[in-house]
Order: C-alpha cells, then structure tokens, then sequence
C-alpha cells in the first residue's frame, strides 16, 4: 500500500492536533532524605492554608489529601501539636503553545494559541523542627474555568509516592 506525502501529512497533523488537544499532568515530588517518615503518626493543616484560593476549591482539595491520609493510616489532630503540618499552594498561569492548523503550499502552518495552567503543590512540615519534609506538585492544563474537577486526579497522583504508615 502506497501512502501518498500529502496523505502522511494530514495524519501527522492530526496526531499533533490531538496531542495538543489532550491534557497530560505532570507531577514531581521530592522529601528530606533525612527524615524518618516512621514517626509521623498525625496531620493536621497549617495555619492560613488556602485563604486565596476560591472556598469551593479549599474544601474540594482539604477533602481528596485528607481522604487519602486517612486511607494510608495517618490521624487527623483535632487537638494539640500534630507530627505534620500540611498546607498547599495553588496557581493559575496563562503560556503560548504553537498549534497546528493546516498544510498549506509551504509546509506545515502553525498558529499561537494561549493556554491556562494550573498547579497544586501540597507541603508537608514536620512540626517540630518547622522544615518541609515532603512536597508534591501536579501541573495541568485548566481550560478557561477552574471547576475543581482535576482536582481528585492531581491529589492523587501527588501523594502515590507519599509514604504508608
């Protein structure tokens, strides 16, 4: 079967049409390789943690770390010095990506087009020597409203590599 050059070019257009279309999280996480993660038993957030961030965006993010602390076995400190002060960051920035919109006469035309990116960071400090002793960020394409709905998925994958009790 013999595939035409123009044939090629319409079928690379479209998969880099949908590889630009698609949105694909990124996520890093790194902790203090001195810590002894063994003795951490209880969490609690830090003080001021979400106060720029929209309340129906707070509780979304509060609900997902705290549902998946819960399930590896950490308590929640109602009271008292927990082992783990947990806050979280979130940002929104706009960047130009090029996409492509045809083949014409010249090769391949290509448009700019501006995208939101959202990022989460979850920090989590020891409480007794007040140092970050673990952190996470999951980095996303947001679209036009931020709705929370990414929000489960990024928790998620932040906190695969956070240690079990």
């Amino acid at each position: 079967m013999k595939i035409s050059l123009e044939s090629l070019a319409v079928i690379l257009l479209g998969l880099i049409s949908f590889h630009c279309a698609t949105s694909t999280m990124t996520v890093q996480t790194d902790y203090d390789r001195q810590a002894d993660f063994k003795r951490y038993r209880t969490f609690a957030w830090r003080e001021g943690t979400g106060k720029s961030i929209p309340e129906n965006l707070d509780k979304i993010i509060r609900k997902e770390v705290e549902g998946k602390l819960l399930a590896n076995s950490y308590v929640k400190a109602d009271a008292g010095k927990p082992d783990l002060q947990v806050t979280y960051q979130g940002l929104v920035q706009e960047r130009t990506v090029w996409q492509p919109v045809g083949v014409g006469r010249y090769g391949m035309s290509m448009r700019p087009m501006t995208v939101r990116e959202g990022t989460l960071l979850l920090e989590f400090v020891d409480s007794a020597t007040d140092q970050t002793v673990w952190v996470g960020a999951a980095e996303d394409d947001v679209g036009a409203r931020i709705t929370g709905e990414k929000i489960p998925r990024a928790v998620e994958e932040i906190l695969k590599t956070f240690p079990r009790r």
